[in-house]
């Protein structure tokens, strides 16, 4: 013998869709959710593909400062300020400006 709770539970399914409350039946509620969830993936995944990307950017920078350190010290040493140096890294090495603030 079964209660009235045990044979049927009611839900309201409301999600929001295009930014709108929208009452959805389970398996469209169920779709709206995964939907979303791969959205979010896609955006962390891309966000941290920029990260490292920019990470990637600056190391290469500083690769090619490390092959030619004594260029690199002799061009800061005798430069008079810290703009002329990141010019003289630009100019030389072919250095971008975020490769020569690091």
């Amino acid at each position: 013998d079964w209660s009235p709770l045990q044979v049927r539970v009611s839900c309201i399914h409301i999600a929001l869709v295009d930014k709108q409350p929208v009452t959805l039946p389970l398996p469209a509620l169920l779709q709206t959710f995964v939907d979303f969830r791969i959205q979010v993936i896609r955006r962390r995944a891309a966000f941290h593909l920029a990260r490292a990307k920019d990470r990637m950017h600056i190391v290469q920078g500083l690769l090619t400062a490390l092959g030619s350190m004594d260029a690199v010290v002799d061009l800061i040493r005798s430069a008079p300020d810290g703009a002329a140096a990141a010019a003289g890294l630009t100019d030389s090495l072919g250095l971008t400006a975020a490769q020569t603030e690091a």
